[in-house]
């Protein structure tokens, strides 16, 4: 095939078609567990709900309350994602060697977010990389009820750190104290409402056991009896997760909000340097195609979710 203007034209739609194909193959799974919000500057401010508010009886004036009491930025970073093809496969009609790659680009596009949720559900210890709005690690055992009061409004975890296995008791556990959760004025927060379990391939069975099974063994372990946790939660599956495989989440998706936050500045775009004076193929006789975009993800309400570790 000649490099000509309509030649080029022809084999950017070619591949982009294959990009589309890959792209739409991927089940973006994140969704699931995030706020997805697009953002028109480089952060993305987000007011935090954490105080509930309740009607009262109307003595005197009304008691005006701020509605905004805490915030975070979850700021977007540059990223891109590029591969040539040689001009001179082109020119002999070789590209169908390539068309693979750009179905895999397009599949590595629309997975990012998932790449960027792993890294978060793994790495959120860190209160460097992903710090909660009190200034701890999302993931940490003492998280404070009220930031304002600091220690002496009292504290509450979401992170066992080991030695707390998948199990029915200890999902019962977690969903206990979840649901006990307190807002920073000390109402509860009502969580529950739709939880997730996520865990990764290795504790798939386990989970639908404790989710699924109508009975389970009784304390005495003689006999069956009435499985309570059936259906209090979905069950999430990741394969990404697999090199944690004692580890488990479970996450808060029917509140307010969500407990973690996907921003999108600019969405990935498809585009191509084929043209003779392009400077790949003037210095390396190589066409490139590839993809830039802007994005991130942080953490919102850590009272929305929790991190055990088996």
């Amino acid at each position: 095939m000649d490099i000509t203007p309509q030649n080029i034209d022809s084999l950017q739609v070619g591949f982009e078609v294959l990009y589309r194909e890959g792209y739409e193959s991927v089940t973006p799974w994140y969704k699931q567990l995030v706020e997805e919000k697009s953002s028109e500057t480089r952060k993305k401010r987000f007011a935090l709900p954490s105080r509930l508010r309740s009607l009262r009886k109307w003595v005197g004036d009304r008691v005006v309350e701020n509605l905004v009491r805490y915030t975070t930025d979850i700021e977007t970073e540059k990223r891109e994602l590029t591969v040539a093809v040689d001009v001179e496969n082109v020119e002999d009609d070789q590209f169908d060697l390539y068309q693979p790659d750009m179905t895999a680009l397009g599949v590595e596009v629309a997975d990012f977010p998932n790449v960027l949720l792993v890294d978060f559900l793994r790495n959120g210890t860190s209160a460097t990389l992903y710090p909660a709005y009190d200034g701890l690690a999302y993931w940490s055992a003492s998280h404070l009820v009220n930031a304002k009061k600091g220690a002496a409004g009292g504290t509450y975890s979401n992170y066992r750190s080991a030695a707390f296995a998948l199990t029915g008791p200890n999902f019962e556990t977690i969903r206990a104290e979840m649901r006990a959760r307190l807002a920073d004025n000390g109402r509860p927060m009502r969580l529950g409402r739709k939880l997730l379990l996520v865990v990764p391939p290795q504790l798939e069975a386990t989970g639908k056991r404790i989710l699924q099974n109508d009975y389970v063994a009784a304390a005495s372990g003689t006999a069956t009896e009435t499985n309570p946790n059936k259906g209090t939660a979905e069950l999430v599956v990741v394969e990404d997760l697999a090199v944690d495989a004692a580890t488990w989440y479970v996450i808060e998706v029917g509140w307010i909000i969500k407990p973690i936050a996907y921003v999108s500045r600019v969405k990935a775009k498809f585009t191509m340097l084929a043209q003779p004076t392009d400077q790949p193929v003037w210095s390396k006789d190589q066409i490139q195609f590839g993809v830039r975009q802007r994005d991130g993800l942080g953490p919102l309400l850590p009272q929305l979710a929790y991190k055990c570790v088996g």
